[in-house]
């Protein structure tokens, strides 16, 4: 099965069950639904695409997401890793958990505050994410700090006019 923004919850959990306790933790209201003949309805009736846009996600990231969880795709290393300086935090070093393209969402009208908030509340301690932007984010950078989030943000140290906002849950 390749999952796709019409894939139903049921034929989702059918296909991986194992991401079960994952979708309880994405869809609002999904865990308490105790009644099998509910729960089952709402299997047949609520698609990929309808549990994105519940959490205010981009359609196209979520199926990626669901199929690097299922390994129907295989996570995407960056084509051009990223430099590190001297003057560049420790945490940084590692890989991302979430790597956002910035400049895809807004140029679709989207703006990335809201789908990194709700990412930023889903990572665990000492995990971060990783916004890239074509202009240094300093609106998003401040509203990250304000939700208690450390914040790193920098040129790009070989690509002129790429930024790179890293956002460390601690």
């Amino acid at each position: 099965m390749t999952i796709t923004n019409t894939t139903t919850l049921d034929e989702l959990i059918n296909h991986s069950p194992e991401l079960a306790d994952f979708l309880e933790t994405v869809i609002p209201g999904y865990a308490d639904v105790k009644q099998a003949p509910l729960k089952a309805s709402v299997q047949k009736i609520l698609t990929v695409e309808r549990i994105a846009l519940l959490n205010q996600m981009d359609v196209a990231a979520f199926v990626k997401q669901l199929q690097e969880k299922t390994g129907e795709l295989p996570v995407e290393e960056p084509e051009d890793p990223i430099e590190f300086g001297p003057s560049d935090p420790e945490w940084i070093r590692r890989k991302p958990l979430h790597v956002v393209d910035g400049i895809e969402m807004l140029n679709r009208g989207e703006h990335p505050v809201g789908l990194l908030g709700q990412m930023m509340q889903k990572v665990n301690t000492g995990d971060f994410v990783l916004l890239t932007t074509n202009f240094s984010p300093q609106p998003l950078i401040d509203a990250m700090q304000q939700q208690g989030y450390e914040v790193y943000s920098r040129e790009d140290l070989r690509r002129k006019g790429l930024f790179l906002t890293f956002i460390l849950k601690g």
